[in-house]
């Protein structure tokens, strides 16, 4: 049986893809990307063509829920991610709540809410391209905003989900910082255990055996231990923004520190 709920998807790439596919079968939700083709009442549109339509048919739609999943490079100055096309999406659609996926700056979800007036709940998302993400199982979900609003999104999650899956409230800032820090995190073991792979270059031992011993210890886990010879660094989208702006935002020299080494390896090794 279908759902009875009226969703769309605001930016289909990774993150926007992988919501869409977990809400589909149930929902059948509509999907906007103003660089690709769109869904708007169950119609497909092309894109950039009949961009005017779109707009003129979202303009007449009010969905229970519009999750925003569009991208937050990192300013050309380093200072901060922006979240401008994020308030473009949130403008772009008219809805009962908003779920924004996208990573955000400590702030920015509120800022939104303060500005439109609208009910906004931050998620964090865990759909990486690569195996480090891909191999793993998400049996969680965490919300961040007004628990009212967290609990209405977790009604619409818990029809595609058992009652297994956990979900925690948080509050927006929260939710911003937990996405933040995980990304910040898993940079900084990729730097760690790649300063151990230099060491172990220096003095001629095999960093494969360093590793598989140490990761026998419970409690290191064994993710993002792998060391890559031709490229002894993280390059990967999310680490490459969300990092030098968590770091830069509050100026914090363990992650200005991460990030000048992973640079100084790249300028090296690339």
């Amino acid at each position: 049986m279908k759902g009875n709920y009226k969703i769309t998807v605001v930016g289909m790439g990774i993150v926007g893809k992988l919501e869409y596919d977990i809400l589909k079968d149930k929902f059948d939700p509509d999907f906007h990307d103003k660089f690709k083709e769109s869904k708007i009442n169950g119609e497909t549109y092309a894109s950039p063509e009949n961009d005017v339509i779109k707009k003129s048919l979202l303009n007449k739609i009010k969905y229970d829920l519009a999750i925003i999943a569009v991208p937050t490079p990192l300013k050309e100055d380093n200072s901060e991610l922006d979240c401008s096309i994020v308030e473009e999406a949130i403008n772009s659609v008219k809805a009962e709540v908003y779920l924004i996926k996208s990573t955000l700056n400590v702030g920015f979800s509120q800022y939104l809410k303060d500005k439109t007036g609208k009910r906004i709940v931050h998620s964090p998302e865990y759909s990486g391209a690569t195996q480090h993400c891909t191999n793993f199982e998400y049996n969680y979900t965490i919300l961040g905003g007004d628990k009212k609003d967290c609990q209405y999104v977790q009604q619409i999650y818990q029809e595609v989900f058992d009652a297994r899956h956990v979900f925690e409230f948080v509050d927006n800032s929260t939710s911003e910082l937990i996405k933040l820090t995980e990304n910040s995190w898993l940079a900084t073991k990729v730097s760690f255990f790649n300063s151990i792979w230099e060491i172990c270059q220096e003095k001629g031992i095999p960093y494969e055996e360093v590793r598989k011993c140490v990761v026998l210890d419970p409690r290191i886990n064994p993710a993002h231990t792998f060391v890559y010879d031709k490229h002894p660094y993280w390059d990967s989208h999310c680490f490459n923004k969300d990092v030098p702006a968590l770091a830069n935002t509050f100026n914090n020299s363990i992650l200005k520190e991460i990030v000048r080494y992973n640079n100084e390896m790249k300028d090296r090794y690339k």
